[in-house]
């Protein structure tokens, strides 16, 4: 028994707080730690952990926190869906970190959400450690991630992105999309990273615009998909 209520899924009580207590996570600061129960992180936190298993939910909105997000050690496993990116993050002052999470689409295309199908992240600093997104979309940018009109670095480390996809018309950024505001001057960095069967109109994988430079190592590419001509990597001045 205890093993079939391990596997089923936990549902974050996002809209109604009449649902029941079902704990997905804590936040951890200054003042302690707090257990998460619905949408409110307290203004002291530092780090997000999410609990082991499965989570699904509908959407968190937050502006300019410095927040890391933490997988459990035995595997967090997060399913994005609805009219929202899981992540819909902003502010010249964030700084977002997601470590050890994966972040998964139900596979199909949706319309509503118009940037970054897990993760929208509009200033600031993203840094993206150890993560996997599987099979997002998004209608116009960063079918998994997007972050644009970035103040500072955008980086992306040891991650894997298969099956995502921007669009259908003039979609950027099949897994992943980055721009940078007028003063900032980021950087987006690629390390140790793989893009496997990812689709975008332009960038099958990652589409990028004025950022300062795109620095890559270890960057695996494979099975992308695209209208004619195009490639993998997109770059805009």
């Amino acid at each position: 028994m205890r093993g079939i209520l391990q596997g089923l899924l936990v549902a974050v009580p996002w809209i109604s707080v009449a649902s029941p207590t079902i704990p997905w996570g804590w936040a951890e600061g200054p003042s302690g730690r707090t257990e998460l129960t619905d949408a409110s992180i307290p203004a002291d936190a530092t780090n997000v952990a999410f609990v082991a298993g499965v989570v699904a939910f509908d959407g968190l909105a937050l502006a300019d926190r410095k927040l890391s997000f933490t997988a459990d050690p035995a595997g967090t496993t997060i399913v994005v869906g609805g009219a929202r990116s899981g992540f819909d993050l902003s502010g010249a002052s964030g700084d977002w970190t997601f470590r050890g999470i994966t972040f998964r689409g139900t596979g199909e295309r949706s319309d509503l959400v118009y940037d970054g199908g897990a993760i929208a992240c509009r200033g600031g600093r993203l840094t993206l450690v150890g993560c996997s997104f599987e099979r997002l979309s998004s209608r116009f940018t960063g079918g998994a991630v997007s972050a644009y009109l970035m103040d500072g670095d955008v980086t992306v480390s040891n991650c894997t992105f298969t099956g995502n996809a921007s669009g259908p018309m003039n979609g950027m950024g099949g897994a992943l999309y980055a721009s940078r505001g007028a003063t900032g001057a980021g950087t987006l960095r690629l390390d140790g990273s793989s893009f496997s069967g990812n689709a975008a109109q332009n960038g099958r994988a990652v589409s990028s615009v004025r950022v300062a430079g795109l620095r890559r190592s270890a960057v695996v590419v494979t099975g992308m998909r695209a209208s004619a001509g195009k490639r993998w990597c997109c770059l805009l001045k």
